[in-house]
């Protein structure tokens, strides 16, 4: 991705600030780059700077970039108290591998609220990350 150090990407508000990697581990650092890349400068903008040239055009983008914005906005997903809101399993799957993780498995950590805890790894590097999500269905 081109201006990766500076996050020149981003609007001036949403730059990470200097705390923000002791808060968080260095994948969800890396997640939350990804998903702000996607939020911020659009599906088209993504795809062309994107190494696996992600997403692809079949996946919603709708879903794509509300997960996104709730990664970059909120960080949500770090931890089951505020997981990621989602509408099916196949959204989970296309933002995970739109920002470059490959789910290794998962666990439903809370049935009432339909949470979902997944071990995912880095496509390049395979080093792992733990996210979570809520099935939020109709």
């Amino acid at each position: 991705m081109k201006n990766r150090e500076n996050f020149s990407y981003l609007p001036s508000n949403k730059k990470p600030s200097v705390e923000s990697p002791e808060n968080y581990s260095s994948k969800y650092c890396c997640l939350w780059e990804q998903a702000a890349l996607y939020y911020f400068r659009g599906a088209d903008e993504y795809k062309r700077l994107d190494y696996f040239g992600y997403p692809k055009n079949c996946w919603s983008r709708n879903a794509m970039k509300k997960v996104a914005g709730q990664i970059a906005n909120e960080m949500r997903g770090d931890n089951s108290v505020m997981p990621i809101h989602v509408q099916s399993l196949v959204h989970v799957f296309q933002s995970l591998c739109m920002l470059h993780f490959e789910i290794s498995s998962f666990e439903m950590v809370d049935f009432e609220n339909k949470i979902i805890k997944i071990w995912a790894s880095h496509m390049i590097d395979h080093e792992g990350l733990v996210v979570y999500f809520r099935i939020e269905t109709r």
